[in-house]
């Protein structure tokens, strides 16, 4: 039943008309009520066996002998289904404050009952108690949110709002209160695992952030290189974190601080200088990657467009206080030219440079020289001359000699066009 609770919960919550506490509270209702029933069916079971076991034996009587109704040719009862129903309706009495007919007829009979009262009454007190609980916390609930929503129904009465932004705000207000019920667990919800060890809160984070990392190609990169920082960034720059409808991931104008992955849920991404443009960034996408490789300052605002939504963000200077002393940071300095350079040319202008710049075909067109110098350098690590300082050098090179090969092409044609107008 638990299962099947579980289960049921899962599909009951993708219903936007119905709130959970309600149905919870009802299927504990449910559940505490078939546990009554299911004892209550084996302790008829094992009365209707005593009151069968002392019909047999000589010179005793038990309760079957006064309420069989009719029998057969050995003296057993015919109507089996009476015999359970009697049996069932008895054992719900000792349970509950209720009488019946059926009484003990014997000794063993007698003492059965006693401990079947004692137990029922254990089990039925606690039942009690379940349900006096949860139904005090749906009352508290309800009178909280019928309070709130009657402040709110009454503030529209006075100022006399119009019909559209009242509809509006209190359509706001549900879907806030679906998000806060269908809201995921987050590491910072949790106190107990405040008092872990150090090694194990570190192997914990390490476990669960790693793998949201590795949806990065360049810090997959760096995992797959083996640096330790990778551990001390899930530790120290990588939290969970959930938003509820309505709530801004970041605003406009906003100094840029962290990158974000999202999960599951929506996003709704409008650019300031595009306010009747909006994108929808949803699960599996990234935004405000420049916040790690820039001095970055958000060009849009990000709100939360679904009841509940899931992510992790990334802290821009606890990731470079980590990286700067890393062995891999020469990598990472180009890693974040390149990306300033791809940055600048996908826009049109620097004011209209997004947050949402970074995605999986931005990355690979980054990380497409990045692979050729790592490559270079591989072959000559073979030969005992790599360094990092060395790939960073190279790849110097290599792109100043690209810039002059451009200058050569641009002079050989104007050279070119000069003779020809001169012939």
């Amino acid at each position: 039943m638990v299962g099947r609770a579980g289960v049921l919960k899962e599909h009951l919550q993708t219903f936007e008309i119905m709130e959970w506490v309600y149905v919870e509270t009802t299927l504990g209702m449910m559940k505490h009520l078939a546990i009554i029933a299911l004892m209550c069916h084996f302790c008829g079971c094992a009365w209707y066996a005593l009151g069968r076991t002392g019909q047999e034996l000589p010179g005793q009587t038990s309760w079957i002998t006064v309420h069989a109704g009719t029998r057969d040719e050995l003296g057993l009862p015919t109507d089996l289904m009476y015999m359970y129903s009697t049996s069932l309706h008895w054992a719900l009495t000792q349970f509950t404050p209720a009488a019946m007919e059926v009484s003990a007829s014997n000794g063993v009979e007698r003492l059965f009952t006693v401990c079947v009262v004692l137990t029922g009454l254990i089990a039925f007190s606690f039942f009690l108690g379940s349900i006096n609980q949860s139904l005090s916390q749906l009352k508290a609930r309800s009178a909280q949110e019928t309070f709130q929503n009657m402040l709110v129904r009454r503030y529209i009465s006075e100022r006399q709002l119009s019909m559209e932004l009242a509809a509006d705000m209190l359509a706001f207000i549900r879907q806030r209160g679906l998000g806060k019920a269908k809201s995921k667990v987050v590491f910072s919800d949790i106190k107990a695992l405040d008092s872990l060890p150090r090694e194990l809160l570190a192997h914990l984070q390490h476990e669960v952030g790693l793998p949201i990392l590795d949806t990065h190609a360049m810090l997959k990169h760096l995992s797959v290189l083996g640096s330790k920082e990778m551990t001390r960034l899930c530790e120290k720059a990588l939290k969970e974190s959930r938003r509820i409808y309505g709530e801004h991931l970041f605003e406009a104008g906003g100094g840029g601080e962290k990158m974000y992955f999202i999960l599951s849920g929506r996003f709704h991404y409008t650019s300031e200088l595009l306010l009747d443009v909006t994108h929808e960034v949803s699960k599996g996408m990234r935004c405000s990657e420049a916040s790690l490789w820039l001095s970055w300052e958000h060009h849009g605002t990000m709100t939360c467009a679904d009841h509940t939504s899931y992510l992790f963000q990334l802290d821009g200077a606890n990731f470079r206080k980590i990286m700067v002393r890393s062995d891999q940071a020469e990598l990472c300095a180009m890693y974040a030219r390149l990306f300033h350079k791809g940055l600048m040319e996908a826009s049109v202008t620097e004011e209209d440079a997004s947050d949402l710049f970074g995605s999986d075909e931005d990355v690979a067109q980054i990380m497409t020289p990045i692979r050729a110098v790592i490559r270079t350098s591989n072959l000559m690590a073979d030969f005992g001359h790599f360094s990092a300082v060395w790939a960073f050098q190279v790849w110097k090179e290599w792109l100043q000699d690209k810039k002059d090969e451009r200058r050569r092409s641009k002079r050989n044609s104007f050279n070119f066009c000069g003779r020809r107008e001169a012939s």
